[in-house]
């Protein structure tokens, strides 16, 4: 049985918020009968450490470093930082995070998600599986793929299926490639068949939460 209410956040860039993402979430959700209250963090082209960090301190230019780094002085998921406690109530405030991640591979993306099961031992994530830009090449696009995972799975192993539930959206498109522009657009975001298929990933992985 679902919780009779799912607080579910959802972050992401233009990947996730494309085509009206969250209200044809909750539009499938309720014609499955389950019952969410759904928010929203959203920005276009900015990663998970930067997403939060901007709704944390209202701005975005000052908080940046190199290669949209997230500067030292403002990692909020550092307990000396001044913002900790506001991530903590974030965190709290939720059942269901689904997080919309560039970079796997990301020690600041690492530490976010092993931050959030300290602060909320009850809390799920649901973590969009990244895929390749590299669509005019199989292989690549393969092998990229193939690598993310690997670095995910080696870090978060334990929780795989646990507390994280991955939308394996990545994988699907590699299955099939031969159609791969009913999925991704010409500047590599879903269409709107492409967020048909991570919604149906994401309620999927819904139906997996017991009590």
């Amino acid at each position: 049985m679902l919780l009779t209410i799912l607080k579910v956040l959802i972050i992401g860039n233009s990947i996730t918020y494309y085509n009206n993402f969250a209200e044809r979430l909750m539009t499938q959700c309720q014609n499955q009968q389950q019952e969410i209250r759904l928010e929203t963090i959203f920005s276009p082209g900015l990663d998970i450490p930067i997403l939060i960090g901007r709704y944390l301190y209202g701005k975005e230019e000052a908080i940046i470093g190199k290669n949209f780094i997230l500067k030292p002085q403002y990692k909020y998921f550092d307990k000396k930082n001044n913002k900790y406690q506001d991530f903590v109530k974030l965190i709290l405030s939720y059942d269901l995070i689904y997080l919309q991640s560039q970079y796997w591979n990301s020690q600041d993306f690492k530490d976010i998600v092993n931050e959030i099961f300290k602060i909320n031992p009850k809390i799920k994530l649901f973590i969009l599986q990244t895929f390749s830009t590299a669509i005019w090449d199989k292989e690549i696009f393969t092998k990229e793929i193939s690598d993310a995972y690997q670095i995910f799975q080696k870090t978060f192993k334990k929780q795989i299926n646990k507390r994280i539930y991955l939308l394996e959206f990545g994988n699907y498109l590699l299955d099939n490639f031969d159609n791969i522009n009913e999925y991704l657009d010409e500047i590599i975001h879903p269409t709107s068949k492409g967020t048909d298929v991570i919604i149906k990933l994401f309620v999927q992985q819904l139906q997996k939460i017991k009590k």
